[in-house]
Formats: structure tokens, C-alpha cells, sequence
């Protein structure tokens, strides 16, 4: 039994996502990232709708544990802020007093 390939592109809204050539685009302009944004990015548009703590994101994406979330507050910020500007319709909004999520703004 073959296995299915596994994807190329991921999307959600007008957001979408190279993997292979880690280049992320809203409708057809590209979005300069950095890595971690990145990073975040195709983890929330693998994971769509999805509230993630940000404990969770840490412990993925910095390797640490402990109370101290801000670079994950920041990483966020900047990747919201980046999307916004670009004219995205999906965000990473956050999740009062757990994480984030990212959706489809109405």
C-alpha cells in the first residue's frame, strides 16, 4: 500500500505556504519571515483552528520550559503584525489566558 506524499503547500484563508521552499505568501505577494515565523506559520497552518498553549509553542520551537512565554508573545506579534499588513483574511489570534490559534477573520 503506497503511502500518500506528503504536502508541498499548506493554506488556510488567503494564507498559503511553500514548504519546500519555505516561502510564505497572502494571495500572491510574498511575505518576507523569519525563521521562526516561518516555523510558526506552517505549524498553524498544519494545525488550523487549533488552540495551542503557549507553553506548547515554547517547549516546540525554543526547546525550554518555564513561565517566561515572552519571545513566544513576540514571535506571534511580529507574524500577526507581518500578515495583517499583507491583507491576510487568516490570523494567529490569541486565546486569552492559554495561546493561540490560527483562523479565518470574519
Amino acid at each position: 500500500m503506497d503511502e500518500a506524499p506528503a504536502p508541498t503547500w499548506v493554506s488556510l484563508g488567503n494564507v498559503s505556504y511553500s514548504i519546500v521552499g519555505r516561502q510564505a505568501f497572502v494571495g500572491d505577494r510574498e511575505v518576507p519571515l523569519s525563521p521562526i515565523e516561518h516555523d510558526l506559520l506552517r505549524f498553524f497552518l498544519e494545525h488550523p483552528n487549533e488552540a495551542v498553549s503557549k507553553q506548547a509553542l515554547q517547549e516546540r520551537f525554543w526547546g525550554c520550559r518555564g513561565p517566561d512565554t515572552r519571545a513566544v508573545e513576540e514571535a506571534n506579534l511580529r507574524l500577526r503584525k507581518k500578515l495583517q499588513a499583507a491583507g491576510s483574511t487568516a490570523t494567529n489570534e490569541v486565546v486569552r489566558g492559554y495561546g493561540y490559534k490560527f483562523t479565518v477573520r470574519d
